[in-house]
């Protein structure tokens, strides 16, 4: 696999980190006017998504006014890096700290408001294709390296409801939206060119990387009333937009081995693999907490660039007391896999053993009226099901033949492998609550397309058509 981390060396390597006061000059000069603009594009983008992942009356939460403030955000330390022939890649910093007049309302319950607004994150903007015509770059990707930190100060409903623990729900809520929307892999779209599209832009992520959390130490013994109290350790490991993953309890150990291994899929080389200690509680009260012991940070280009690709984290953050010491570590390894259309991966017994990528670009001919469309694409693949925003008529809009872009990725465990001949992609187009037609891909249309891709503009019936595109890979585990 030497090709590999020479690939993550030559990832990494950039002109060096500049600094942007320039950039942040002008976009003060811009600010009022852009954040006009930023406002009217949340609203189209946010508005669909709050609508299908919310519950209940909530569903029906709409913008009622956007003010992003006077203070705009500030960029910082860029690094441009290419990639792929025809695209840029700018990873950059920014920090808002906006106080801002946003209100929302929902059908039957009172408003809330943000008034503030503290977003710190990495960005990775993503140019291209880059064409020989004006604009020059057709498409911007933006995605966060890492989730963000993101602290929303709330008025309104969700103010008062923090004695009733919605405001808990709201903020995990806005986590998720913001997670599911742009944090790696997950990107958004802008267009810029009209001639070109989400398929033109896609490229597949970077990989897999194999993160094995191989044992932690430095911890201690505390002495009580009826003899020693040994840490009965276990790790946590966050990943992008993952959930947690946690590791096996090592029962009555200062320095537990666990030599457990999960793989995720690997965007870029920036991305932080995070780790937390505990000490797991067992026979104490109903409802304790098991004792937090640290955490620690590494990102993955500095893991696969270090001595057996295996780093020491330190611990830090730990509070004092319980089998705490200053030098605590965990020391994890990675290693990393790239995505291929070898399919030997998918005889596999791990957790990720394949990719299945599936871009809905466009439907046309949506039936009906406009006044009453509503249209919208689901993508199953077995249990699982994913789908568009619902898009809706509105001046630009042409509702009837809606524009998409939208990428969903779906990680191949063995199970979803093994079922993958005997399970196709299905594309259903609905209109409101009217299924209008629906297009599938076979795993034996796969395996005869070129680079396991099929690329088409399917009839789904009642003359409607979607323009998607549906891929498969597997993971090169070869030297």
């Amino acid at each position: 696999m030497a090709h590999v981390y020479a690939a993550v060396a030559a990832s990494l390597s950039s002109g060096g980190v500049e600094s942007l006061g320039w950039l942040n000059d002008l976009l003060g000069q811009l600010w009022p006017t852009a954040s006009i603009a930023i406002g009217a594009l949340t609203k189209e983008t946010v508005e669909p998504m709050l609508a299908e992942v919310l519950p209940g009356p909530l569903s029906t939460l709409r913008f009622t006014k956007i003010d992003l403030g006077s203070i705009p955000p500030t960029f910082d330390r860029i690094d441009v890096h290419t990639r792929h022939e025809g695209f840029m890649r700018l990873n950059l910093d920014i920090a808002w700290e906006g106080e801002c007049d946003i209100e929302l309302k929902a059908d039957g319950l009172p408003a809330l408001g943000v008034r503030y607004v503290r977003l710190r994150g990495r960005l990775s903007v993503v140019l291209g294709p880059l064409v020989e015509r004006l604009p020059v770059v057709s498409a911007v990707q933006l995605a966060f390296i890492n989730p963000p930190e993101l602290s929303l100060d709330f008025t309104g409903l969700a103010n008062v409801a923090d004695f009733a623990g919605v405001d808990k729900a709201v903020r995990k809520t806005i986590d998720g939206v913001l997670r599911d929307l742009m944090v790696l892999p997950r990107k958004m779209f802008l267009k810029l060119d009209p001639a070109k599209g989400c398929i033109d832009a896609h490229h597949d992520p970077l990989g897999v990387c194999r993160i094995t959390v191989v044992r932690a130490g430095g911890f201690k013994v505390q002495g009580r009333m009826l003899g020693k109290d040994v840490p009965d350790v276990y790790i946590k490991v966050k990943f992008g937009a993952n959930p947690a993953w946690k590791t096996e309890v090592k029962r009555n150990s200062t320095s537990p081995k666990f030599d457990e291994s999960r793989d995720f899929l690997l965007s870029d080389h920036d991305q932080i693999v995070f780790v937390e200690a505990f000490d797991d509680d067992v026979g104490s009260l109903v409802g304790s907490a098991d004792d937090y012991l640290g955490s620690g940070a590494v990102s993955v280009g500095e893991l696969l660039l270090a001595d057996g690709r295996t780093v020491d984290v330190p611990l830090a953050n730990a509070k004092k007391g319980k089998h705490y010491v200053e030098r605590c570590s965990v020391t994890l390894k990675c290693d990393a896999f790239p995505l291929a259309t070898d399919l030997a991966s998918l005889d596999l017994d791990l957790n990720l053993c394949g990719l299945l990528s599936v871009i809905v670009a466009k439907a046309y001919g949506v039936p009906g009226e406009k006044k009453d469309a509503a249209p919208y694409v689901t993508v199953a693949f077995g249990r699982k099901v994913n789908r568009t925003v619902t898009v809706l008529d509105a001046p630009g809009i042409d509702v009837l033949n809606p524009t998409y872009d939208a990428t969903f990725l779906m990680p191949l465990d063995y199970d979803a492998a093994a079922a993958i001949a005997e399970t196709p992609v299905v594309l259903t187009l609905m209109n409101g609550k009217d299924e209008v037609g629906a297009a599938t891909v076979d795993y034996a249309q796969l395996l005869e397309a070129q680079d396991l891709t099929v690329k088409t503009k399917a009839e789904v019936g009642r003359g409607a058509f979607i323009e998607f595109l549906v891929s498969l890979r597997g993971v090169c585990h070869s030297p």
